[in-house]
């Protein structure tokens, strides 16, 4: 066991040539970056993405020292001494720092340790590069931009850690409801055989509102099924859509402001997830919109990673 080894020693390599589970390259889609430190190989493997923001290739020999040397000297050492705390006590850890690129970089990393029969044999390290949400938020924004990186943050570690997808649904409808001031989310999967979207998750911040679980309708001319059927993003007034309300007493409680997020799974259709503010029609910001579509994806990449 190599856990006291010098981590500046250690290689880096791609993640492609390790034996992990898709998860990892699945999450990367979402422009989050993974690396997985074998401790007892003592070889760190980046993801393409972190590997192409610190030039890593391939073709030449590349030590983490090599990466910690493009780390703002200022921060090096954070870095470096909360991996050596991470490992020393099997305890997760998470840190800032800045890399000198031609347009400095912030960088957020998280790393949880991995144990088999009591003993550290792993860590998994998740990079989130925050100049990609905000490069100089106003002051009214910080606070969004810490509750989407915090967001983002649990609802990584649940998808590596493979938690209940009833877990991760909770997870995003919560931060969702929150960042948007929203009443209520909904998962509605779409059943191609019998031409029905069916609730499979309902999420309540108002207690007057009904459940929504199990209800189905056919995919006709009513005005859900033409709004959940968008094939992009889009908020709108819920009464905006055209047709007859296969509901129509169930339909009028969520009458108000509703954003559609569609559900691919491997580039195939799945169904949608609904979130509904109501009583308004006031459109969410493009910034609110924007965060709810990266937390949306989550959905996704969860439902894709247990299929």
């Amino acid at each position: 066991m190599s856990s006291n080894s010098d981590i500046s020693q250690f290689v880096v390599s791609d993640l492609s040539s390790c034996p992990t589970s898709s998860i990892f390259l699945a999450i990367e889609q979402a422009g989050v970056g993974i690396a997985y430190w074998d401790l007892q190989k003592q070889i760190v493997y980046f993801s393409s993405s972190l590997g192409t923001l610190f030039g890593y290739r391939e073709s030449k020999p590349f030590l983490y020292e090599d990466f910690l040397a493009q780390i703002h000297p200022h921060d090096r050492l954070e870095l470096y001494k909360l991996i050596e705390q991470v490992k020393r006590t099997s305890t997760p850890g998470q840190v800032e720092y800045r890399i000198m690129t031609l347009q400095e970089q912030q960088l957020r990393s998280c790393f949880n340790p991995c144990l088999i029969e009591g003993q550290l044999t792993h860590l998994i390290e998740i990079v989130f590069n925050l100049s990609n949400f905000q490069p100089k938020p106003k002051v009214d924004e910080v606070p969004d931009l810490i509750s989407l990186r915090a967001a983002i943050s649990t609802i990584t570690s649940a998808l590596v850690y493979r938690y209940p997808l009833a877990f991760i649904y909770t997870t995003v409808s919560e931060f969702l409801t929150c960042i948007l001031q929203a009443d209520c989310v909904h998962i509605y999967q779409y059943e191609v055989t019998q031409q029905i979207w069916r609730n499979i998750y309902d999420y309540r911040q108002r207690p007057d509102l009904p459940s929504a679980i199990g209800v189905e309708f056919a995919n006709q001319n009513n005005c859900i099924s033409n709004a959940l059927r968008q094939a992009q993003p889009l908020q709108f007034n819920s009464q905006d859509f055209q047709g007859t309300d296969p509901e129509p007493e169930f339909i009028a409680q969520f009458f108000g402001l509703w954003m559609v997020l569609p559900i691919q799974i491997n580039n195939h259709f799945w169904g949608s997830l609904l979130i509904i503010r109501c009583d308004t029609a006031t459109l969410w910001t493009e910034q609110e919109f924007n965060q709810a579509i990266i937390l949306g994806d989550y959905i996704s990449l969860a439902i894709a990673a247990q299929s």
